[in-house]
């Protein structure tokens, strides 16, 4: 197996920038509106049009993910832009350390539950 790395020039953030909180399991489908950091690992995929699967993740507007991040390496570049894709993962808050904004994102991974997956639809 082999991972794409970047030059220290292309890291955007630094460890300790934010904090994570692991909230509640999820199923959705959603968008990706991009898919420039997929390849690396952690797989980061921006997306839109959240929709829940199920009752439990129905979520208020303001905790709607805009990314899922993935370490494990087969759900690296397994969907492109504009291409839908089906969602099982965990709810996080991310907590600016610098200024205390907040955005959230679902984990794929987490070794929680046996049914976490990122699959086009």
């Amino acid at each position: 197996m082999y991972n794409a790395t970047k030059q220290p020039d292309e890291i955007k953030g630094k460890y300790g920038d934010y904090t994570y909180t692991p909230l509640a399991p999820v199923r959705f489908t959603a968008t990706i509106c991009d898919d420039t950091e997929t390849m690396y690992r952690p797989a980061i995929y921006k997306i839109s049009n959240y929709q829940p699967m199920d009752a439990q993740s129905e979520l208020d507007l303001d905790k709607i993910p805009v990314q899922v991040v993935s370490n494990i390496g087969c759900y690296r570049n397994v969907a492109r832009k504009g291409q839908q894709i089906k969602v099982a993962g965990t709810l996080e808050k991310a907590q600016s350390t610098r200024d205390g904004s907040v955005f959230y994102q679902v984990v794929v991974g987490t070794a929680t539950s046996e049914e976490e997956y990122i699959w086009p639809t």
